[in-house]
């Protein structure tokens, strides 16, 4: 099943490592380390808790002087149920599964204490809570400090920040589910200063968007450190490195952490798990060190998850870039808490999926959250997007990434794997199935969108909307860009993209500019349809009929042009087979449409319909028998993805489609219902 990928080692330069086994670089810094963090936090399970110190270093980019700084404080989303989040989430919904109700206990909140500059002095009496995108006065998910004295263009500044916090219960990836803890954005965090030409910013601009029940996040570069003090009973997990182990009196440990070259730091604490270590090697490639955390009753899990990271690793390792860090750490949390915690990414550090009983050899479940989580690690974190404002640059990135690996080593979803253990042995067969990766997040089944893709994600009309647009119907029009260059083209394009993007902050526009540069074809009119556009494809063959052979009847001029009456007769030849075709085009997505009919003697026509046209009637006259069409199809043999009605695209004469219509409709239905619940943990 890996000889595609083996095949692909022929002629690799080994890639050295980047960083040492303590996380820190080898030679250069791979990023410009914008924002650092030495992090220090103790938590107390039984209050849920948090005390935490981080000395923060931030490096001025812009060549103005700035004496305010903009932060992040993720946490106080669930503060009450007033805060944007939770407002977003009673109204239109979110694209990511989460708790929806707060009440008494479940709340969490954080509380910044002091902010320090280096002599003393304490800004904290400067903080005021912003609200930039809704102007909610509950919210308090985004605030500024104000310094006595501005940080100059090129300057850095340092802040010991020390703030307190109540974990809340588990929702939107982070929080509390019995003796598990997920910390994810727990620190105050400071926001992005985009400085020209990033992102088309023509003026230094901070971008700190609050915390909507849509978004997702954005974050420089910098080097974190962390000492993570917990009770003994709980295991760790963490972002980077693991550095140090220290046993304290008081029955608690500290765990200590680094990593160099990353965009945030996520960690989880958990009483009872069963943690499990390999190690990825590959020639060619640095070797990589991996944990998984497991719930003991699910321990199964993780063999399943250790191949399919290493699959990840392996591909993406060889196609766009190596992976550079020397540790990846994945967590399978309780079966409880799959929904609101499994399937997130971290750099070095990701959620996945646990199962007590996975179906074998390979659970294509478990495989495929593993594997959409590990290719984040290019996509969210090396290239790091702009998640609040153009997560598709992420999210179908990975959707589209997904669907490579899973087809390189030909893996598709077999609904029988979702039955009960012991049913699968008498309904497998009955249930069996191959279900290609890209069906499972079809693209819609409108020619017209309700949005475009790139939008800010709290912008969408609800969650689900935001979540087809920025996964499925993103990954989709990437491979509509792929057909348009081809599959070589487009595999060095992706890889180009990586290479020149990496540690850096690109937009929408730098990727259609990159795009257009590598394939030698302006792609910019396109991929703004595609992207900018609410156009979509719905190209079917509405029509086909023919016409069987008959003797011609009527008035037909004699040699003197008198019309003499003509009656048919039993020796007649019967003429020609005639046949119409008739196809229609609904949305305005600007490809080429071209039609091919198959006549029953194997012969076949191409047809192209002119642009701007929103149907067409081709008609063919041929001797019988071969002369009927049997078949016609649109885009024969390279369907667009984008395609939202893919059942509509053939007509046949000769098929019998009641039964395939069946079994064909009951598969995608019920790819459909699967695409529900796999893409709320995605």
């Amino acid at each position: 099943m890996l000889a595609p990928l083996l095949l692909l080692v022929v002629g690799v330069t080994p890639a050295p490592p980047r960083f040492d086994q303590s996380g820190r670089s080898i030679g250069a810094p791979l990023s410009d380390r914008t924002a650092s963090y030495v992090l220090e936090a103790r938590y107390d399970p039984a209050k849920r808790h948090l005390t935490g110190t981080a000395r923060l270093t931030w490096t001025n980019r812009s060549d103005l002087p700035q004496g305010t700084l903009w932060f992040h404080t993720y946490w106080n989303a669930f503060k009450n149920s007033e805060s944007t989040f939770v407002r977003e989430q009673r109204r239109a919904g979110a694209a990511r599964a989460s708790t929806g109700r707060y009440a008494g206990e479940d709340f969490g909140w954080t509380e910044l204490r002091s902010a320090r500059l280096p002599d003393g002095t304490d800004v904290r009496s400067t903080l005021r809570w912003e609200r930039p995108d809704d102007g909610n006065p509950a919210d308090q998910t985004v605030f500024t400090l104000t310094l006595p004295a501005p940080v100059p263009p090129g300057g850095q500044v340092t802040l010991d920040l020390a703030w307190e916090a109540r974990v809340p219960k588990l929702a939107a990836r982070t929080g509390v589910h019995g003796k598990y803890t997920l910390f994810g954005q727990w620190f105050p965090k400071i926001g992005v200063l985009e400085v020209p030409p990033q992102r088309g910013v023509r003026t230094p601009t901070w971008n700190c968007h609050q915390f909507h029940a849509t978004t997702e996040f954005y974050a420089d570069f910098g080097s974190y450190d962390a000492a993570l003090t917990v009770p003994r009973t709980m295991a760790v997990g963490a972002a980077g490195v693991r550095t140090g182990r220290t046993e304290n009196p008081d029955g608690t440990v500290t765990h200590r952490f680094h990593q160099d070259d990353v965009i945030d730091f996520a960690w989880t604490a958990w009483e009872g798990a069963l943690e499990v270590s390999d190690v990825f090697r590959s020639d060619g490639l640095p070797e990589v060190g991996l944990t998984v955390l497991v719930p003991p009753e699910a321990r199964r899990t993780a063999p399943h998850v250790l191949a399919a990271a290493k699959v990840a690793l392996e591909h993406a390792g060889r196609r766009w870039l190596p992976y550079p860090y020397p540790h990846l750490t994945l967590v399978a949390p309780p079966i409880g808490a799959n929904l609101q915690s499994g399937g997130m990414e971290y750099p070095t550090f990701v959620t996945v999926y646990a199962r007590t009983d996975p179906a074998q050899p390979r659970d294509s479940l478990l495989w495929e959250v593993a594997i959409h989580e590990v290719v984040h690690g290019w996509w969210q974190g090396m290239v790091a997007s702009n998640e609040f404002e153009e997560a598709w640059l992420d999210e179908g990135f990975a959707t589209w990434a997904t669907t490579e690996v899973m087809n390189a080593v030909g893996l598709d979803w077999d609904l029988a794997q979702f039955l009960p253990p012991g049913t699968r042995w008498f309904l497998g067969p009955l249930l069996r199935s191959r279900i290609p990766e890209r069906d499972i997040r079809p693209a819609g089944t409108v020619p017209r969108f309700e949005s475009s893709i790139l939008r800010p994600s709290w912008r969408f009309k609800t969650g689900g909307e935001m979540g087809r647009s920025t996964y499925g119907r993103a990954a989709a029009a990437l491979a509509v860009l792929e057909q348009e260059v081809g599959p070589e083209t487009f595999a060095r394009l992706m890889r180009t993209y990586a290479e020149r993007w990496a540690f850096r902050h690109p937009s929408t526009d730098d990727f259609l500019q990159l795009a257009s540069e590598v394939s030698g074809k302006d792609l910019r009119p396109l991929g703004n349809a595609l992207f900018r556009g609410t156009a979509g494809l719905d190209d079917s063959v509405t029509g086909l009929r023919c016409a069987p052979p008959r003797p011609p009847s009527g008035f037909f001029d004699a040699d003197g042009g008198t019309p003499v009456l003509r009656a048919p007769r039993a020796a007649d030849p019967g003429g020609d087979v005639r046949c119409e075709v008739l196809v229609e085009r609904r949305g305005d997505l600007p490809l080429p449409l071209d039609v091919q009919l198959t006549f029953a003697d194997g012969t076949h026509l191409r047809r192209d319909v002119p642009p701007g046209e929103l149907w067409t009637r081709i008609v063919t006259e041929r001797p019988p028998p071969g002369g009927r069409v049997t078949l016609a199809e649109v885009h024969p043999g390279a369907r667009p993805t984008i395609d939202t009605s893919p059942g509509n695209d053939a007509r046949s004469l000769d098929a019998t489609p009641g039964p395939a219509l069946t079994v064909g409709g009951w598969f995608l239905y019920a790819a459909q219902l699967l695409a529900a619940a796999v893409g709320s943990l995605l």
